[in-house]
């Protein structure tokens, strides 16, 4: 197989050229919604459905992602006429490609075969998640190994986006300390060490608010696939999405859109965050490709649940002059430290630090 950076090239959208796909694309990271409720894509061509499945890191015209792809579609296939006693049309069961499976997603909702399309292709997305899972568990490869591959990839991202000219001002970010992460179980009720969705996370901050959606499009396009942000985990106070679109004079495309402008909510916020913190925040699932490791699992392993996996990535995306904003007074970072220890201190019940003078 040739190298990732040889198979996946990113075609780079200037401002102005953003599509109803890329609207919804967006839309799904900023304000947390689920693919699997949607009800149709909005693919313009077979390129725009290669370029997803590619930042899935299966190329469809590599001959072991399309045999995974193949399976997948046989499997999703499988359990619809198992469970549901459904038939399929020809080119739905037997499409030429699973690019061109996309393609009848992305028809018009009354057109019967995207129906039938959608629904194969959301069955597709859950099984390869728990495949997905099952070879995490299966090979044997350390959680610090699987960090250190996000960290490089995303760092690589940024490096890109400062080559292309987005506006990055600055980046950092990595793996949680250990500390750092047994606080969070212990002020967080509904914290465990199973839904730490955050062991790695960077902050990504840009020159000006207008440069937000461009580098959060970037990300989406480069580095992680829409379908896999967390549901209810993202939150967004300081884009106004459907403004950007009305600015892009893109607002004939809002009617479009297959969900009501008010129906993805963003969660509550981090009950420690001040009320004055502004932030675009999400988590996303970055797929790593298991056989470029060191420690790869065994080929009978990587035929049975392909080589793709997932690792659970947290992103905040803020301009320059919101970052400055967040570090001062009661939105500083050490004042939110400070509120998480006295949840941490309640939660363990104490009032105050044990031997500290009243």
């Amino acid at each position: 197989m040739q190298p990732l950076s040889a198979r996946f090239q990113l075609p780079i959208t200037r401002l102005g050229e953003y599509k109803l796909a890329d609207l919804e694309a967006l839309r799904v990271i900023l304000f947390g919604g689920s693919v699997i409720d949607w009800k149709r894509l909005s693919f313009d061509s077979e390129m725009d459905a290669v370029d997803f499945l590619r930042v899935n890191l299966l190329d469809p015209y590599d001959p072991f992602d399309a045999g995974r792809l193949n399976y997948l579609h046989k499997e999703s296939i499988r359990y619809l006429e198992h469970h549901f006693h459904w038939t399929f049309d020809d080119q739905v069961k037997r499409p030429g490609g699973i690019q061109e499976l996309l393609m009848l997603a992305s028809r018009r909702e009354n057109d019967p075969l995207q129906k039938e399309a959608c629904s194969v292709l959301k069955v597709m997305d859950v099984i390869q998640h728990i495949d997905a899972r099952e070879l995490v568990y299966n090979a044997a490869i350390s959680d610090a190994v699987l960090a250190e591959q996000c960290v490089v990839k995303v760092r690589q991202c940024v490096n890109q986006m400062k080559e292309a000219g987005l506006g990055i001002d600055d980046h950092y970010g990595g793996p949680k300390t250990r500390d750092s992460t047994i606080t969070k179980l212990l002020s967080k009720k509904t914290a465990t060490a199973s839904r730490v969705f955050d062991r790695v996370r960077f902050r990504i901050i840009t020159k000006t608010p207008d440069d937000i959606i461009p580098v959060i499009d970037y990300l989406r396009r480069a580095l992680f696939p829409f379908n896999y942000v967390l549901p209810g985990e993202s939150h967004n106070n300081l884009v106004d999405f459907y403004a950007w679109i009305e600015n892009q004079k893109l607002g004939h495309l809002i009617p479009e859109m297959q969900q009501g402008i008010n129906l993805e909510q963003n969660p509550l916020a981090n009950s420690y965050s001040s009320r004055g913190y502004r932030t675009v925040n999400f988590i996303a699932e970055l797929p790593l490709a298991i056989d470029r490791l060191a420690e790869s699992p065994s080929r009978s392993l990587l035929q049975k649940l392909g080589r793709i996996i997932y690792y659970a990535v947290e992103f905040q995306i803020i301009d320059r002059a919101t970052h400055v904003n967040n570090e001062q007074g009661d939105n500083s970072h050490d004042i939110y430290k400070l509120r998480q220890r006295q949840g941490v201190l309640a939660r363990l019940g104490w009032e105050e630090t044990p031997g500290e003078e009243e």
